[in-house]
This record gives C-alpha cells, sequence and structure tokens, in this order.
C-alpha cells in the first residue's frame, strides 16, 4: 500500500513521508528542502500534502511544495493558514496513495488540531497531540480538549501505530520519572529511548519495507501521569488494566471511539466508510448533515463519483 519514512527537522521534527512506487505524500512539511531532497533521491511525485495544525514547524513548507508540485493541501481551515485549498474537519475521509485516511478533530494544542487515521494500514498521524509517553503543550485548547483527544486516541484499535511529530520521548519519561521515581516501566522506557537516541535512532513509530515497525503505545504509565497532572487528578486516583497489561486512565463517560464517532457522522453503519478519489481541484461538503466529502471536478478527468474504501483485510503494510 505505502512505505512511511520519518524526515528530521529542525531540532526534533519528524515529518512523515508516505509513499508508493511512484507517488507521495507528506505530514506536516515544515521545511521544503528536506521534503523536497526525499523526493529527488525516491523518484517521486507529491500527490498531496497533509497538515494537522497551522503552527510553522509543520506548515512552513506546504506553500513551496504546493506551488512547485501543483498538488492538493489538505488541513484546518483557519485564516493563519490559507495555504490549505482543501478544508477538511472531523469526520471526513479522504482517498490518497489508494487507500483512506479519516479525519480526526483532536483540539487542545491548538483549536483545530487535526488527525488523520489510515484505518486499512492501521496508522494515525497525529502531530502535536500525543507523543512517546506525553502530549502536546497547550497553545488554545483546554486541558478537558486535551484530555478527550487523548482518549479518543487511546480508543483506536490496539494495532494502531502512532507517527507524532516531534522526537520528545526522553523528555517525556524524564518528566514521568520525576512524577513517579518508582516506576520501574518508566526507567525501562527511558533506558530504551536514551539508547536509541545515542544511537541514532529514532524513538518514535516509523514502517519500512525491509523491517518491522517499532510501535509507540497509545496510552502508557507515563502518560496517564500526564492526564492527571493536566487534570489535576490525584496520585492516587483510579487507573485500570488493559488485557495487555498497559495501564490507561478511566475512560471519560459517554466517550465514542474515533471509529464510533466517525461513523456516526459520516452515516456509515458498517466498517467500511466512503470516501472520494484524489488529486482533485476542489473539495466541498454535501449540503446533506453528512460529512463525506464530495467533489466538484474542475475540468479534471478524475472521477466524482463516491467509492467505498478498501476494508482492511484487502489491504497491507509493504
Amino acid at each position: 500500500m505505502f512505505d512511511v519514512v520519518a524526515l528530521p527537522a529542525f531540532s526534533d521534527n519528524y515529518l512523515w513521508l508516505l509513499f508508493s512506487a511512484t507517488h507521495a505524500v507528506v505530514v506536516d512539511p515544515g521545511d521544503a528542502e528536506v521534503v523536497e531532497r526525499a523526493l529527488a533521491q525516491r523518484s517521486l511525485a507529491l500527490a498531496g500534502i497533509l497538515l494537522t495544525h497551522h503552527h510553522d514547524d509543520h506548515s512552513g513548507g506546504a506553500a513551496a511544495l504546493a506551488a512547485a508540485h501543483g498538488c492538493a493541501v489538505y488541513g484546518p481551515q483557519r485564516p493563519d493558514l490559507p495555504v490549505v485549498t482543501h478544508p477538511v474537519r472531523d469526520g471526513d475521509c479522504l482517498e490518497l496513495l489508494g487507500t483512506s485516511f479519516i479525519v480526526l478533530a483532536l483540539p487542545g494544542h491548538t483549536r483545530d488540531h487535526l488527525g488523520y487515521w489510515c484505518e486499512p494500514a492501521q496508522a494515525v498521524f497525529c502531530g502535536d497531540t500525543l507523543f512517546a509517553s506525553g502530549c502536546g503543550r497547550l497553545f488554545e485548547g483546554t486541558p478537558a480538549q486535551m484530555h478527550a483527544s487523548l482518549q479518543r486516541l487511546a480508543a483506536l484499535p490496539p494495532a494502531t501505530r502512532v507517527y507524532c511529530a516531534h522526537e520528545y520521548t526522553v523528555a517525556n519519561l524524564r518528566f514521568a520519572k520525576s512524577l513517579a521515581p518508582d516506576d520501574a516501566a518508566i526507567e525501562a522506557a527511558l533506558g530504551a529511548a536514551l539508547a536509541a537516541r545515542a544511537a541514532g535512532r529514532p524513538t518514535v513509530s516509523a514502517t519500512t519495507s525491509s523491517g518491522s515497525p517499532s510501535r509507540v503505545p497509545v496510552v502508557t504509565p507515563a502518560s496517564v501521569l500526564v492526564y492527571r497532572f493536566m487534570t489535576g487528578q490525584p496520585r492516587t486516583s483510579r487507573i485500570r488494566r488493559t488485557r495487555s497489561g498497559a495501564t490507561a486512565a478511566p475512560p471519560m463517560p459517554q466517550m465514542r471511539s474515533a471509529e464510533q464517532s466517525v461513523r456516526a457522522r459520516s452515516g456509515c453503519a458498517s466498517t467500511s466508510s466512503h470516501c472520494v478519489g484524489t488529486p482533485v481541484p476542489t473539495v466541498m461538503r454535501s449540503s446533506r448533515s453528512s460529512r463525506r466529502v464530495s467533489v466538484a471536478d474542475h475540468g479534471s478527468p478524475v472521477s466524482t463519483s463516491v467509492v467505498p474504501c478498501a476494508s482492511s483485510s484487502q489491504m497491507r503494510v509493504m
């Protein structure tokens, strides 16, 4: 289906390049030159840009890349992010690189932060919402919004790989250790993260065709401590154990999973949602209450029909 490679940028950013044999999509391209080099090395054509939020280290290279490659830019609609050509919101479904990406609203770091969940690949690109054993700083959102967004990510299928946008693992685990100095799991995770960084390896998830992916847990003991710190819960508040043994914060009342929320908004009752083909020049929404995306074709030969997304059984990560 597609491969994923982390493109390091600035001091600690990761720009995620998703690519097939001939085309690529980039998530949060803060630096256009880094992306251009990766495209040239692999002889790839850029088919689209996904933005999780407006901060310059995530969106700063989007305008140059869009101008050079004539590709669509998907992201939140806001006045200070004019580079977005295709505004998207919670429940929208995009078809890129032959597979589907469902847009998740993840407010907290910013008020309109987005994530992109690829169900067939069991992968989520969550920007600055969730990191390994931590979460993003609150600039525009509230602690309650961030907590809800983290719980939404935690409700994704257990096999979901998390592609976050910064190398913050060591700092997050050191903070967690300061809150729970005797926690053996935190100590072990910190040691592993320090060893990975010393060897020049990223600590966050990446998929390659030649090796097995490493997965950052959606909820770890350290991120539970972050939940408590943000929400003012005492350290002795109740925690539950999942079947896999990972620690998880108590679920929020009446909290829907990301999949349930998307299905409800899009009108899909089954595990197959509906998406539209891309690339296209304009994305619009139907006047119906449905969140499905409809396409206005401005002279392009691309079909405007709505097509069902392939199920996970029909696709695999190469």
